[in-house]
């Protein structure tokens, strides 16, 4: 498993204070709820006056790879299962440098920048050695430090249930007790990636949207308040 780490302030010149241009990333496995909490803060923020921006790393690769797969490989699960962990790592952190260059002046206009996933993503989800990781690594570093990093630990049996409401892939297409082996096997991986990263911070996502959403912005107020002191 791979290490992202960055220097103090973070890459990428898009920080420039509290709150302003500031990176809140959500992280944990599928069905965790992240989509929502993100969904429900950018509500949240833009009613109290903060420009806020949904947003994903690389929002448009696991299409290409999709595509990939779709037109050469037959009878594959997923893309995840045919094309190898380094390639995918390294092709999403590329596109995400890309992304940020490309989208920074549409960034800058907003003061919080809500991502659905982070580099923890491909830590947990890409898994296999490159020979070039080192050289990744320093590219992922020009990315900024998220201000406020989430981490949304749910029980694996409640995010099946989720993904079934949901209509997932992996439901319809993977039997039960498959589904539920995956879901533990990445809940163990985000334990072990999530240690790496103390200052994140762990909400409950066996619990209600609306007590995540409240834990959230708290954790936000009281990095405007620790800034302002």
């Amino acid at each position: 498993m791979h290490r992202h780490v960055r220097p103090a302030g973070g890459g990428g010149g898009l920080v420039d204070g509290p709150g302003r241009r500031a990176v809140i990333a959500v992280e944990g496995i599928d069905g965790a709820g992240k989509s929502t909490l993100v969904r429900n803060l950018a509500t949240a923020l833009n009613e109290r006056g903060e420009r806020s921006h949904v947003d994903r790393l690389s929002p448009k690769m696991g299409s290409v790879f999709r595509s990939l797969v779709d037109e050469t490989v037959q009878g594959a699960d997923r893309y995840q299962d045919v094309l190898p962990g380094g390639f995918r790592r390294a092709a999403y952190i590329v596109d995400a440098v890309v992304q940020f260059r490309y989208r920074a002046e549409f960034y800058a206009r907003h003061d919080w920048l809500l991502f659905d996933r982070w580099l923890q993503t491909y830590d947990v989800y890409c898994d296999g050695e490159s020979r070039h990781d080192e050289w990744y690594q320093r590219v992922a570093r020009t990315l900024p430090e998220p201000r406020v990093l989430l981490y949304v630990k749910v029980s694996p049996e409640i995010a099946v249930e989720r993904l079934r409401g949901r209509g997932d892939w992996t439901v319809d297409n993977w039997s039960p007790e498959r589904l539920l082996a995956d879901l533990r096997r990445l809940d163990g991986q985000y334990e072990a990636c999530m240690t790496r990263y103390p200052s994140a911070v762990r909400l409950d996502g066996d619990r209600e949207p609306d007590v995540m959403l409240s834990e959230a912005l708290a954790t936000i107020d009281a990095l405007h308040a620790g800034a302002a002191a």
